[in-house]
């Protein structure tokens, strides 16, 4: 029984000792070289910090160095928190005052590291003395609509995840992943965690091919990636640019997004070119190690409809608070422990279950509305802080947003409200004109819906995982 995530890689290395497993085009592991020098990186870390449970920070740039170091940390007891070291130094610095670490590794400087041979007997100690719940990591949500929490997750949260994921798709030894998220999100966890498990191979795409779609796809194929996990703005990218077009990588048979929503004509889009391929959405957050909710596209899709976020995976809980729609609450194995260094925010969120007092239960409120439709998936509305009311009627944005993005000239668009006078925004890309999209919201969206502001923009504000940066579009109102 898995009770550690070292045990994966111990249990791989020893399988398939010269397998590679994470490649990022400039450095490459096998199994056994990873084991070995995460090992030294733990022996280095317990010698260092003196104590197990305690956070070591990790400077991040997106490479195999990353892996090594993550991996260090957990044999060493203590739990890793990945930071972008491509932001700037008062980003990082804002970081590490949040967290206090213990210890800061960069990874990029791993072979600087005054790294001695591996202490055994202090690693087989730490690894005596382990609990399923202890932390593994502590990862920042993104605040696409606030300040950022670092959520802190359990090793029982991440082989929960890591488990489901294994029974419930095909991947195994055969799975070639094409990694884009980058490790300082929680979305990675998959692919970190499904190929030291399955004994796959992970290959890590530098962000800067996702601005080449065509030579991307090409790199998919050059790599035989078979199997792509990605955020829904890549996903949607290729469909916005056309980029299939140019080159189909044949090899790709299971296509995973998550992150934001997504429209059937996207889906519809990559299915022309990859019929055959398995589609699935996924939906989770970082207070919930990653995904929650799966939908496999399994039927015909109208280009104008949100994708479903599906129904709860297995040792999951979800419910909907206040009716249907309502927001979505989940409880279970995924939970992370809450919040690092910041229990206020930790009790406002991860509360006793509102539906039922007859026993404790823990559930996080997710600030995410959904509604259940005729199959009984869970479809997304909004998020709870983008309901407003306006000319005295309570008005859901992501209805507005779904609106526009039913036009097939609109590529992305996204919905504010501007407080100071009293109006619906809504910004959009693509190439539908202000008053053809105006005219075609007017027939989808009752008078006290209709935005009094329409704006085309070049690209939305992103955040580095590719969700919209809504705290940058309320900035924008100001300044208009």
């Amino acid at each position: 029984m898995t009770r550690n995530l070292t045990n994966y890689l111990d249990f791989t290395a020893a399988r398939l000792p010269n397998k590679p497993a994470f490649d990022d085009g400039t450095e490459r592991l096998t199994f056994s070289q990873l084991r070995v020098l995460a090992r030294r990186v733990g022996s280095f870390v317990a010698q260092s910090v003196g104590k197990t449970g305690r956070p070591v920070a990790v400077i991040t740039r997106h490479r195999v160095a990353d892996i090594a170091a993550f991996f260090g940390i957990l044999y060493a007891g203590c739990f890793y928190v990945p930071v972008d070291g491509d932001a700037g130094e008062t980003f990082i610095h804002a970081r590490m005052d949040a967290v206090q670490p213990a210890l800061v590794i960069d990874a990029a400087r791993l072979a600087e590291l005054p790294l001695c041979e591996e202490d055994t007997a202090t690693l087989a100690g730490i690894a005596a003395a382990h609990r399923e719940a202890d932390p593994a990591c502590a990862i920042f949500t993104s605040g696409s609509t606030g300040l950022p929490k670092c959520a802190l997750t359990g090793h029982r949260a991440i082989v929960d995840l890591t488990e489901w994921h294994t029974e419930t798709f095909p991947h195994g030894e055969d799975s070639i992943y094409g990694n884009q998220t980058p490790f300082f999100f929680i979305a990675s966890l998959k692919e970190i965690y499904l190929t030291v498990k399955n004994g796959a191979t992970t290959h890590i795409l530098p962000k800067e091919l996702f601005a080449r779609p065509a030579e991307l796809l090409r790199r998919l194929t050059d790599l035989r990636v078979n199997t792509i996990l990605w955020a829904t703005a890549a996903f949607k990218l290729m469909a916005n640019l056309d980029a299939l077009a140019a080159h189909v990588p044949q090899d790709l048979q299971y296509i995973f997004f998550s992150g934001e929503s997504v429209q059937g004509r996207h889906v519809n889009y990559w299915r022309r070119f990859l019929p055959e391929a398995l589609y699935t959405n996924l939906y989770g957050l970082t207070e919930t190690a990653t995904n929650v909710a799966y939908y496999m596209v399994d039927r015909p899709l109208d280009d104008a409809e949100n994708l479903p976020m599906g129904r709860a995976r297995k040792n999951v809980q979800l419910y909907l608070l206040d009716g249907d729609p309502g927001e979505i609450a989940a409880g279970g194995a995924c939970l992370a422990m809450g919040y690092w260094r910041n229990s206020e925010q930790t009790a406002a969120l991860f509360v006793q279950n509102p539906l039922q007092n007859d026993f404790p239960e823990t559930v996080y409120r997710t600030g995410d509305i959904a509604r259940r439709n005729e199959r009984g998936e869970l479809v997304y509305v909004c998020r709870k802080d983008s309901q407003v009311k306006h000319m005295g009627v309570r008005v859901e944005l992501g209805e507005v947003e779904t609106a526009a993005l039913g036009s097939a000239l609109v590529r992305d668009a996204a919905c504010a409200y501007d407080t100071q006078r009293d109006r619906i925004v809504i910004f959009y890309t693509g190439d539908a004109e202000e008053t053809a999209l105006r005219a075609a919201l007017r027939e989808k969206l009752p008078k006290y819906m209709q935005p009094k502001r329409i704006a085309r923009l070049p690209a939305l504000p992103q955040l580095p995982n590719g969700k919209t940066d809504r705290v940058r579009l309320h900035q924008m109102l100001k300044e208009d």
